[in-house]
């Protein structure tokens, strides 16, 4: 009977340490769970119905005097760089994507509302090595 006791007892303490476990894993795309935005940009920044958020689109709404990309070859945001690079004139990539993304940190910021403003969105993380890259993918217009 005490061998059936601590059966049950240990049983009881793996199924609820596991699901703990599970419930505490975080979502980590490309590492726990899928990565369900491989390319970033270009992943999440896509015409929806009558809303559209392509990099295009919303560089011409709210940067009207940014020159024009729409015949360009681009590979986003690598293709950026070639402006907005760490040695150019332009601010960095990595200031304006920063501040779009995160300019107000509250639940109307919708990088936040919709994607809880995780930076493995727009970046890859290698785990073995620790090394974070910027996830690139070819232009969406």
């Amino acid at each position: 009977m005490k061998t059936v006791k601590f059966f049950l007892l240990l049983m009881g303490a793996t199924y609820f340490c596991s699901t703990a476990l599970a419930q505490q894993t975080p979502k980590l795309y490309g590492i726990t769970i899928e990565d369900k935005y491989p390319h970033g940009c270009v992943d999440c920044h896509v015409q929806s119905g009558n809303l559209d958020y392509r990099i295009n689109v919303r560089l011409k709404k709210y940067y009207p005097d940014h020159p024009d990309i729409n015949k360009e070859n681009l590979t986003v945001p690598r293709s950026c760089k070639k402006c907005h690079g760490e040695d150019k004139e332009a601010e960095t990539m990595s200031v304006i994507s920063h501040k779009v993304h995160y300019h107000k940190l509250s639940a109307k910021n919708d990088f936040i509302k919709y994607y809880q403003g995780k930076c493995l969105s727009c970046h890859q993380l290698n785990p073995s090595t620790g090394q974070m890259t910027l996830k690139n993918g070819p232009k969406n217009w």
